[in-house]
């Protein structure tokens, strides 16, 4: 692979990336909206969040 098409393809993988974190934030933003207008409060969102963590971090072995 020549130098242009490397950085080329370094380009591409960081656009995929910065859209991947915009997809995540609007996931995010959505969720927290929701259950804002649910009427959650602070402390129970980061009660969710903390759960949420808890599942995601139980979860890494099987992935990797």
């Amino acid at each position: 692979m020549d130098n242009r098409a490397a950085e080329r393809a370094s380009a591409i993988q960081t656009e995929m990336r910065a859209n991947s974190n915009a997809g995540e934030r609007v996931v995010a933003r959505s969720f927290y909206n929701e259950l804002r207008e649910r009427g959650y409060s602070p402390k129970e969102l980061l009660a969710v969040s903390i759960e949420l963590i808890d599942l995601v971090t139980r979860d890494l072995p099987k992935t990797q």
